[in-house]
C-alpha cells in the first residue's frame, strides 16, 4: 500500500536551514504538507503593512507584532499569517519560535486566498485554541472577526464594516477604526 509521509514542523525548519527550501519562498506547513502561498499583490501588501504599522504604534511594547512569519501550532502545522500579535518577550522570539501559547491575535489579509483562509487556516487556528482571528476580507470590504474557539471552529463570528470600530480581545483599550 502506498502512502504519503507527512512532514513535521521540525522537518520543515531543517529544510530551510539546509537550503532545500529557500528563505524567500512563500511556503507554509498545514497538515504536514508544504503549501505554496499565493504571491502578494499591492493591495494585500499595503493592508498588511498598514495593520502591522498601526499595531506597532498602538501596542508600543505591550506585545510583539510579527509580520508574515510562521507560527508553530502543532507538530505538523506552521502557518504563516500576515500579522500575528504575540505575547511580549524580551528576546522577540529569537531564542524560541512562536507557538500557539504565544498568540494573542492573528490577522489574515484575504483577497484571492479568502476560501483557503476561511476553510483551511481558520480550522487550524481554532484547533490550536487561538483566542481571536481577523480575516480582512478585501473582496467584501469587511473584517471577519472570529472568537471563542471550539474544536476546529469558532463559535462567535462578527462582521465589521469599513468605518466601524473594533478592539482586539487582548487589548480592549485600543478600539479604533482599522480601515
Amino acid at each position: 500500500m502506498l502512502g504519503l509521509r507527512k512532514l513535521t514542523v521540525s522537518d520543515f525548519k531543517i529544510m530551510f536551514e539546509t537550503g532545500i527550501l529557500k528563505e524567500d519562498e512563500r511556503l507554509e506547513l498545514l497538515d504536514g504538507e508544504i503549501r505554496v502561498m499565493q504571491p502578494i499583490g499591492k493591495k494585500h501588501m499595503g493592508i498588511t503593512n498598514r495593520f502591522s504599522h498601526m499595531m506597532n504604534n498602538l501596542l508600543g511594547g505591550k506585545a510583539v507584532v510579527s509580520t508574515q512569519n510562521a507560527i508553530s501550532l502543532s507538530i505538523d502545522d506552521a502557518p504563516q499569517p500576515d500579522v500575528a500579535i504575540l505575547k511580549y518577550r524580551e528576546d522577540f522570539y529569537f531564542d524560541k519560535d512562536a507557538s500557539s501559547e504565544d498568540v494573542l491575535l492573528i490577522i489574515e489579509v484575504a483577497d484571492t486566498t479568502l476560501e483557503y483562509d476561511r476553510n483551511q487556516k481558520l480550522a487550524k487556528y481554532a484547533e490550536a485554541n487561538l483566542p481571536e482571528v481577523w480575516i480582512v476580507n478585501l473582496k467584501d470590504s469587511v473584517i471577519e472577526v472570529y472568537r471563542e474557539p471550539s474544536g476546529n471552529i469558532y463559535i462567535l463570528r462578527l462582521i465589521v464594516k469599513q468605518g466601524q470600530g473594533l478592539s482586539p480581545l487582548a487589548f480592549p483599550e485600543i478600539e479604533r477604526v482599522w480601515w
